[in-house]
């Protein structure tokens, strides 16, 4: 038996397009991207309103693309050899920035490149200014931590934040620049 819900005047997949099975699967479904939407509701607490209105808006307009696309699935042309479903059954948080005794020494030791390049270290996901060399960048090129940027020098990076990477028709895109 297939489910399906009539389409959205937004455009939007209804969620019976990509749902087969029971009415119990597209449940689990829902309940699954819910889960990403309330997490989305507590990660703006968290971060309160000490952050500039343009990545506010943002990242609430690349939510509600995420809600309106839902996950891809066999279905969709992208995705027709693999499917998501695992992916929509794990519960994500952010990861911890712990060293775990590594330091600059043993990772020069372990480097093929020693200290003959810059070095750019994100430990779990976290940029690592004490474990990456950025001494033989070039003068006018910048690296580091987003959230370090998005702290002291936020303009910088209106421009750039959510102009390259469109969230529009990707529903992973709009998920990662919600939770950016």
């Amino acid at each position: 038996e297939r489910v399906r819900l009539a389409r959205a005047a937004s455009g939007a997949r209804p969620a019976g397009e990509f749902l087969k099975g029971t009415a119990g699967s597209m449940i689990e479904v829902m309940e699954e991207k819910n889960s990403y939407l309330s997490d989305f509701q507590a990660f703006e607490t968290r971060l309160g309103h000490g952050e500039p209105h343009w990545i506010r808006s943002l990242r609430k307009a690349a939510i509600v693309r995420f809600a309106e696309l839902g996950f891809p699935t066999t279905r969709h042309e992208d995705w027709k050899y693999t499917s998501v479903a695992p992916i929509t059954r794990t519960a994500f948080k952010p990861a911890g920035y712990e060293l775990n005794g590594l330091g600059a020494r043993k990772l020069h030791d372990i480097s093929p490149l020693g200290t003959q390049a810059s070095q750019l270290v994100f430990v779990n996901g976290h940029f690592s200014p004490e474990l990456s060399s950025l001494d033989r960048l070039p003068g006018n090129l910048k690296a580091g931590s987003l959230a370090a940027v998005l702290d002291s020098d936020p303009g910088s990076l209106e421009p750039y934040l959510g102009r390259y990477a469109s969230f529009e028709q990707n529903a992973f895109t709009a998920l990662n620049t919600a939770f950016m």
